[in-house]
């Protein structure tokens, strides 16, 4: 790939958005590894958009970004505490024409920034990105790494398969270039999960390809105990359900099939009491993934040499059962949840980049920035 070193001059201003909260343990990292990109210091603006954390992460972000002398860098407050709206403040407050998200977890390859634009250049696609490549800390966190590599763990997204490049469903965080938002429109806020899914479905439909590469190198922090990956797995199945009714094309079918597996052991465990064919019912289905639980993970375990291989059974059932209940949480709740106003539709004005809503009340961004000091700007 040739053109960054034949247009060193002509490469577009590239804003980084990293949107967090709460994220102290991490933050610092995905920061150094954002400023130690080998993308022109001048070319680059890197924007934090905090969702008003209860740590350090704001303090910890302000002094990394400002001990590396990296040129244009902000630190700005999101009152909602969400993603998308963190997403899109950063968007509205951006001065480069390709936006590239990092999220507080993830830690990215020097020149992961330099590749992101590279690809767009030579695709043309809406958005780029890169395979998530979990990196795990302790016994149980490396089974929950090696697990999310597994199509057994994740249901085979291509994002997950490193050895798979070309058009895809979504990528691993994402990058686009800047009119993408004002074609298909920004990031919708109230989808508190799955934004980006959604988002590139719409970009897909709009018939650009969403384009996944194997030179785009990003490392993700996976949750390193049961307890919290439970808990993130029940969320996502739980906002699975409003994706799907707001953008039916943005899932698949696979991502429903736990739900299908836990509905149908607790149809089996009600008929037990009632009908003796119940006790066959579970046994049959609850034997069966067993066994394929074992297999997926000793084959897991030898493929990653996972010293942990073990741990990848009670991993992966977490994994299923947590997010096939938030799944058929998500549907008998379906009345309740997804009983939400999309986010006001947005246009763009060209001078400026800043956005305003269709009763053209201006949005925070693009007025004085009342929540960030001289040294959250970073010189310059």
């Amino acid at each position: 790939m040739g053109c960054y070193a034949q247009y060193r001059e002509q490469l577009p201003r590239v804003s980084v958005i990293v949107p967090v909260r709460n994220e102290q343990e991490y933050i610092e990292q995905c920061l150094m590894s954002v400023v130690g990109q080998d993308y022109p210091a001048e070319k680059m603006e890197v924007i934090v958009v905090d969702g008003l954390s209860k740590d350090d992460t704001r303090k910890t972000a302000r002094r990394t970004l400002e001990s590396n002398g990296l040129l244009g860098w902000r630190v700005l407050a999101n009152p909602a505490k969400v993603t998308p709206a963190a997403l899109n403040r950063g968007i509205e407050a951006a001065s480069g024409q390709v936006i590239v998200r990092v999220d507080g977890h993830a830690t990215i390859a020097r020149d992961y920034v330099r590749k992101c634009v590279e690809v767009l250049a030579e695709t043309g696609a809406g958005c780029v990105g890169g395979h998530m490549r979990p990196v795990g800390s302790g016994l149980v966190g490396g089974a929950i790494a090696a697990a999310h590599l597994s199509p057994f763990g994740l249901g085979g997204g291509k994002f997950h398969d490193l050895s798979y490049e070309g058009p895809a469903d979504t990528v691993y965080l994402g990058c686009w270039p800047r009119e993408v938002f004002q074609t298909v429109g920004m990031f919708d806020e109230s989808l508190y999960r799955n934004q980006d899914i959604e988002l590139n479905s719409r970009i897909r439909s709009n018939s650009q390809d969403v384009y996944l590469s194997k030179d785009i190198i990003v490392h993700y922090h996976p949750r390193s105990s049961l307890i919290s990956l439970a808990r993130q797995h029940f969320q996502t199945g739980r906002w699975n359900v409003i994706t799907r009714r707001r953008s039916p094309g943005a899932l698949s079918i696979r991502h429903f099939v736990p739900a299908a597996f836990v509905a149908s052991l607790l149809i089996s465990l009600a008929l037990i009491p009632v009908r003796g064919a119940g006790l066959y019912m579970i046994a049959g289905i609850a034997g069966a993934y067993t066994l394929a639980n074992v297999g997926a993970a000793v084959h897991s375990g030898l493929t990653h040499g996972l010293s942990g291989t073990f741990l990848l059974p009670p991993v992966f059932a977490t994994m299923h059962l947590s997010y096939g209940l938030g799944l058929l949480y998500g549907i008998l709740a379906s009345p309740r949840l997804t009983n939400l106003q999309r986010f006001p539709s947005l246009s763009w004005h060209a001078t400026t980049g800043c956005s305003t809503t269709q009763d053209e009340r201006a949005p925070a961004a693009c007025s004085a920035d009342d929540t960030s000091t001289a040294s959250d700007r970073g010189p310059g």
